[in-house]
């Protein structure tokens, strides 16, 4: 039986995600989750918060509560998790965040949401040049994104919409994105979940790219080899 272990950069368990990874997994895997913030009360939490103009990570916590916290002084706590999960024996590790985050070490097969999708959406626009739209969870998230875009040499269209606020406006942002010109939707955090996607596909039918369906079947073709 195939051990999986789910790193988050909030708290685990991730009860949005991985109800929605497991239909796409073979039966016969296990979970094993473990978050950045497990061990931290709320006071500890709180002092990770951005300083105005740093890079930030938004993520929630086991309650469900959205939090918003610095990507620097998170990125030590994730090799922390990666090694909890090797010692209880994960075969396969997965980063459950879109973020520019560094390369963490393991000595098994260690999937990375980002650079994924970064392949994936170069596979999918590269001969074309096709226009796509990236819907981000903040506003504040923009320019760092865009960047990071950038720097692989893709210019899509942006805008926010937050996927830890059931009242953000996910039809309107997409139409957004739509009238920029964006011929596919990238819903780029592991917060949008599937009913996100159905409200940006029932406002524009564009296609949408969701990272937690892209994550579970490039996993379950992984767990082939096994």
């Amino acid at each position: 039986m195939p051990k999986i272990g789910l790193i988050t950069v909030g708290q685990s368990p991730r009860s949005d995600i991985t109800p929605e990874l497991l239909p796409l997994l073979p039966q016969n895997c296990e979970i094993l989750e473990r978050g950045a913030l497990d061990d931290l009360n709320l006071r500890q939490i709180q002092e990770l918060a951005p300083a105005s103009g740093q890079p930030l990570l938004i993520s929630r916590l086991r309650d469900g509560s959205p939090i918003t916290i610095s990507r620097e002084l998170t990125l030590n706590r994730l090799q922390g998790c990666a090694d909890w999960l090797l010692e209880r024996g994960a075969d396969c590790l997965v980063l459950l965040c879109t973020g520019d985050l560094p390369k963490l070490k393991a000595n098994v097969p260690f999937l990375a949401a980002e650079p994924l999708l970064y392949r994936l959406m170069q596979g999918i626009t590269a001969i074309n040049q096709l226009p796509f739209g990236v819907l981000v969870p903040l506003e504040s998230q923009i320019a760092q994104v865009r960047r990071q875009w950038q720097e692989i040499g893709l210019t899509p269209v942006f805008t926010a919409a937050n996927p830890y606020d059931k009242n953000s406006d996910f039809a309107g942002a997409a139409k957004l994105l739509q009238a920029a010109g964006a011929r596919l939707i990238l819903l780029d955090c592991l917060g949008f979940g599937l009913a996100e996607k159905r409200i940006v596909q029932q406002a524009t039918h564009l296609p949408v790219i969701l990272p937690r369906t892209v994550i579970g079947r490039t996993l379950a073709e992984l767990l082939e080899i096994l």
